[in-house]
């Protein structure tokens, strides 16, 4: 089954990527934090570093997949999107209908397009129109979603809309836009659309150990295509390593990678600033793999001088060991997102 790293908007930009791959890989593709398409059909300079197949040499010299994924609400700026990104030689487009950020659904786009199923099937129905008169059949169209926006029982309707569309694959987060990532997710609905999907569809949420995946994979075996992971697999950078039968995640190994990704993004960046804003949102969830971290994660996002970061970030290192292996809870009553 394939593992699948999803995006994280600010967290897993190519240098993330390219890093983690190095060190540790399991992973068989990797999704690019979405890139917002609009009716000015521009890029940002940011998103266009971001899939440069030249940012991604490493991971796609490796027969490892890079996707795009895209953010938008307006057909032709999708189409625009897509045949972009087709140039740079991209084989797959992902498009964003699970993002919960207030930001995004205020304007109609990730999670609040799911407001309106009769607005979402004439984009689908525009957007492949359009990338049919384009001349451009091959790019595989897939879709990142939610099973709703407050309430489960909408996601019949969602799946019914995706069915009616060439999509070549549908990964489902199985909580509702109203809940971000709050709660636990919802098996039963996630079950009852895989039974109604058409097409190939893979799991998202909340595995955050190698006992979660081998729970899911056991529940759904083949009648799912691949399990995403993203959260846990930032506070356990080795997790899909570990899920193929390698070694788990090391206190050396997880030392070694944290520096070379500060060191990367102080190339990157240059401003102690940036740097420390990048690293410190890292920390929230890699602090979570230590046992008793709590105080040091505390003292590293409250460091203002790079001093005082890596001081802190050393003492961690010094005074924490790394979490057992977990298992998978039945309950699915976990705080570590909240």
């Amino acid at each position: 089954m394939k593992l699948l790293f999803a995006p994280m908007e600010g967290l897993t930009g190519y240098t993330y990527r390219n890093l983690h791959h190095t060190c540790f890989g399991g992973v068989d593709a990797y999704y690019t934090p979405f890139i917002s398409a609009g009716q000015d059909f521009k890029f940002q300079n940011k998103e266009r570093a971001d899939y440069s197949p030249l940012n991604n040499k490493t991971i796609i010299d490796d027969g490892i997949q890079v996707i795009p994924q895209v953010m938008t609400n307006n057909a032709e700026a999708f189409c625009w999107a897509v045949m972009k990104l087709s140039e740079s030689g991209y084989r797959e487009v992902n498009l964003n209908l699970g993002c919960p950020s207030a930001t995004v659904v205020s304007r109609g786009k990730g999670a609040g397009f799911l407001r309106n199923t009769d607005a979402l099937d004439l984009f689908f129905e525009e957007a492949f129109d359009g990338l049919s008169k384009a001349g451009n059949t091959d790019t595989s169209i897939t879709v990142k979603t939610r099973i709703g926006v407050s309430d489960p029982s909408e996601a019949g309707d969602i799946i019914r809309v995706y069915n009616r569309y060439p999509i070549s694959g549908v990964i489902i987060h199985p909580r509702v836009m109203k809940q971000a990532y709050e709660g636990t997710p919802d098996i039963d609905c996630f079950a009852a659309c895989l039974e109604e999907s058409r097409h190939p569809v893979c799991y998202n949420g909340d595995i955050r150990t190698a006992g979660d995946y081998e729970w899911i994979s056991k529940k759904f075996g083949d009648r799912i295509y691949a399990v995403m992971m993203g959260r846990g697999l930032i506070a356990d950078p080795a997790l899909a390593r570990e899920i193929r039968g390698g070694e788990r995640l090391g206190r050396g190994a997880l030392m070694a990678y944290t520096d070379k990704l500060y060191a990367g993004y102080k190339e990157l960046f240059g401003s102690d600033v940036n740097v420390l804003h990048k690293m410190k949102e890292i920390w929230t969830y890699e602090g979570r793999s230590f046992e008793g971290s709590e105080p040091y994660v505390h003292r590293i996002l409250v460091s203002k001088r790079v001093d005082d970061y890596e001081n802190a970030v050393r003492r961690l290192f010094d005074e924490c060991r790394i979490k057992a292996s977990g298992e998978h809870s039945d309950a699915w009553k976990y705080d570590i997102y909240r």
